[in-house]
């Protein structure tokens, strides 16, 4: 797994030369109050309904597809199938936007593609619990992934 991070960190540095050091600016997405870690891991079920969203630790003010993007890709790992029923099942309550969601896309893929959050922690702070998010190589950047899924 050490070996993985440190051929992904490699490729992650070439791509981050090579791409654009603009971080996109979301600016007309409106801000609403977000949890910020929401995934399915911080969902409580009675049954089969949602009954408490816990692990508030990283609220923040933000777009709030940002959040949606992030739950796409931490939840079903961009999966087309079960990433199009969330969305749909989103949208039965909320209004939401394809090109709001390609705005929260763009900026969570460009914040993503920055953060070392999971080698910080596991290397520098010594916690042994991010390595499940360690992949194997290659590094594929978020804006490829996103576009392969399809999601709208």
């Amino acid at each position: 797994m050490d070996s993985w991070a440190l051929a992904r960190t490699r490729e992650r540095l070439a791509h981050l030369h090579s791409a654009p050091d603009d971080t996109p600016v979301a600016d007309h997405l409106p801000r609403r109050f977000l949890h910020g870690d929401y995934h399915d891991g911080n969902v409580f079920f009675l049954g089969e309904r949602p009954a408490a969203i816990i692990d508030w630790e990283q609220p923040r003010l933000a777009p709030r597809a940002w959040e949606i993007v992030r739950a796409l890709h931490f939840c079903f790992a961009l999966d087309t199938v079960p990433g199009t029923a969330f969305l749909r099942a989103y949208r039965a309550h909320q209004p939401l936007a394809a090109d709001e969601l390609r705005a929260g896309a763009e900026l969570y893929g460009a914040l993503q593609e920055r953060d070392i959050w999971t080698y910080r922690s596991v290397y520098l702070d010594g916690n042994p619990a991010p390595r499940a998010f360690i992949r194997p190589p290659p590094y594929r950047p978020f804006p490829a992934l996103w576009r392969e899924a399809g999601l709208r």
